[in-house]
């Protein structure tokens, strides 16, 4: 069994906003720095009120702690976008986006792409995590397959993922 597909920077975004939001705690860098900038800047507010004595500077910096605690989310993905453009502006980086085929096996999965050939075995793969834009696969916890839904044949796609978790359920067992 086997699927076509093409990755675009808005894929791999999409990639990095899900492993972020899999994050719990504070190890999730978005809920860390929220509360992080909150806190600093109510300390601050709070500092400078007592040096000072001036109310309106603690009301300014309140305010500051609020603003970022409500908009910090929406500057990370404006960064993270950012940051992902600016990389994928790299001809190497670009050559990564190449069109590719993701096979299905008895024996793994594999994908053959402009750059090369990858082997995973099935006992390497962790889990299929689907979201309504795209397939994630995980290999052994560190990286992932990232397969958009928009542009798989649907019912390719269908049968792909059957056989997927098939194959990751027996070795699970």
């Amino acid at each position: 069994m086997e699927i076509e597909y093409r990755l675009s920077e808005s894929d791999i975004f999409a990639f990095m906003k899900f492993q972020i939001a899999r994050r719990k705690g504070w190890h999730n860098p978005v809920l860390f720095r929220r509360v992080a900038y909150l806190v600093g800047f109510i300390l601050l507010g709070l500092g400078a009120w007592l040096f000072s004595g001036e109310v309106m500077l603690l009301l300014a910096f309140l305010l500051l702690a609020i603003l970022f605690f409500v908009f910090y989310p929406s500057f990370f993905d404006w960064a993270l976008h950012r940051r992902l453009t600016t990389a994928y502006q790299d001809p190497t980086k670009q050559a990564s986006l190449a069109s590719r085929v993701l096979r299905a096996s008895s024996e793994g999965l594999e994908e053959i792409s402009d750059l090369g050939e990858i082997k995973v075995k099935w006992e390497a793969v962790n889990e299929l995590v689907m979201t309504p834009s795209h397939v994630f696969i995980s290999v052994q916890g560190t990286s992932s397959i990232v397969i958009p839904i928009q542009y798989v044949d649907k019912e390719n796609y269908q049968e792909f993922v059957n056989v997927c978790r098939e194959h990751i359920k027996r070795n699970a067992a």
